[in-house]
């Protein structure tokens, strides 16, 4: 994705490099799957209605995203937010589940390794409950690794996906058993 910020909103364009990695050389010349425009003349948006923020799919499938120019735009939350809602509309299109949460692979001291995925509200404590199975656990977690804190997006794998097609043929040979998770 692309991001653009009139320079009125320089400090605010700046603080997002802590959400987003910048793009190299290389993604760059491939182009972006989505653009977001943040503080643009509200004229210049006019076409799309009353509404403040625009979202739009181009013929051959880019996304855009606008927010105009204006005091009252000039909180992160709108650019943190969509630009997050663009790359989460990205991401669907590429096949993975974006979510809202904290990620992190755990690895037990006697080699066992998993992923965990905690996911809810705004302020529910997902990244402290992380913290504290850390702390607490620290006779029987050999490595608690932070993959994604906040927000990201997964895929199944293919194991994953013959465990999901395992278990609908199950489903089939009897209808009432259920996969069961660890």
């Amino acid at each position: 994705m692309f991001i653009y910020f009139h320079q009125s909103f320089i400090d605010l364009g700046a603080a997002l490099t802590n959400l987003f990695q910048l793009a190299d050389e290389q993604q760059i010349a491939e182009g972006p799957d989505a653009v977001f425009l943040y503080g643009l003349a509200p004229e210049r948006l006019a076409r799309f209605g009353d509404v403040p923020t625009v979202f739009y799919e181009t013929p051959d499938g880019k996304l855009v995203g606008a927010v105009p120019a204006g005091d009252r735009f000039g909180y992160f939350g709108y650019l943190k937010k969509m630009a997050l809602t663009l790359h989460n509309i990205v991401m669907m299109k590429r096949g993975a589940m974006p979510f809202h949460g904290a990620l992190a692979r755990v690895t037990l001291r006697g080699g066992t390794s998993a992923n965990v995925l905690l996911m809810g509200d705004t302020a529910a404590g997902k990244s402290e409950s992380l913290e504290a199975l850390r702390v607490m656990s620290h006779d029987v977690i050999r490595e608690l690794r932070v993959i994604a804190d906040d927000m990201g997006s997964i895929r199944l794998t293919s194991t994953l996906a013959a465990e999901e097609d395992t278990a609908a043929r199950i489903r089939k040979i009897r209808p009432k058993a259920k996969p069961v998770r660890f």
